[in-house]
């Protein structure tokens, strides 16, 4: 027991765990609702194009996040030497 307060220290973290989870919820509920009135308020006639427009542009004027590498074989393991039976 937790000589300051006159609880356990399992009881102080449980509490306070609580508090935090409250307040978190509080923020997810609040971050959903925002993202449903986006949602809601989402109209394809509106946004369509100038959706298409962004991809494209990033498509031509930003960095690939995902950068890839080209193999430089195209030949694929050949363990039994088949491809080559027949090359």
């Amino acid at each position: 027991m937790h000589a300051d307060l006159g609880v356990s220290k399992n009881q102080l973290a449980e509490e306070m765990l609580e508090r935090e989870l409250q307040a978190a919820a509080l923020l997810l509920e609040r971050d959903l609702t925002g993202t449903l009135e986006l949602l809601h308020n989402y109209r394809k006639d509106e946004h369509l194009q100038d959706v298409i427009a962004e991809v494209a542009r990033a498509e031509a004027d930003e960095d690939d996040p995902l950068p890839t590498n080209m193999l430089t074989s195209t030949r694929t393991l050949d363990v039994y030497g088949v491809a080559d039976a027949f090359a």
